[in-house]
């Protein structure tokens, strides 16, 4: 079964505020914990690995609240170790890079909409295509002024002049 959600239904989250990650985290699990109580399911485990508790993820205050299970951090599974054992295990995803929430290439109060999303998602693809092999390295940050890709070391980069 696929469960479909539009967090950008939820005018709280379409304007950005600092505070967005937790209100996707609440709004996202309460759909499928309503949806997993009405099929008789009565523990939801999450892909929390022990790296993420050790760096900024607020959407985990959500996750407590609804006692939502993370076996991987209960086990101190890090993420080498998860990307290791799908490796092993065939599956398909496995040397994907992590692709983090594309809201955070906006700054706060900048209002998430389908058009900004797709403008990042094909600046970065296009990037992707210029990363010589490097698929994790490109991302880009969008102000109402400019769209800033910070490029990793190594990247040739152009300046003015050159």
């Amino acid at each position: 079964m696929i469960l479909f959600v539009d967090e950008l239904e939820q005018e709280a989250i379409r304007y950005n505020p600092e505070n967005r990650c937790y209100l996707c985290k609440h709004y996202l699990f309460g759909k499928l914990l309503e949806f997993a109580r009405d099929h008789g399911v009565t523990q939801v485990l999450d892909g929390t690995n022990e790296d993420d508790l050790h760096v900024y993820r607020p959407g985990r205050k959500a996750l407590r609240e609804y006692g939502v299970i993370s076996p991987l951090a209960a086990c101190h599974v890090t993420k080498t170790e998860v990307k290791a054992l799908a490796a092993k295990y065939g599956v398909s995803v496995a040397h994907r890079p992590s692709t983090p929430c594309m809201a955070t290439r906006l700054p706060y109060g900048a209002e998430i909409n389908y058009d900004v999303l797709d403008r990042i998602a094909d600046g970065e693809a296009w990037l992707h295509t210029r990363s010589y092999g490097r698929r994790d390295t490109a991302s880009t940050r969008q102000t109402p002024w400019r769209c800033r890709c910070p490029a990793p070391p190594g990247w040739p980069c152009w300046s003015p002049g050159r």
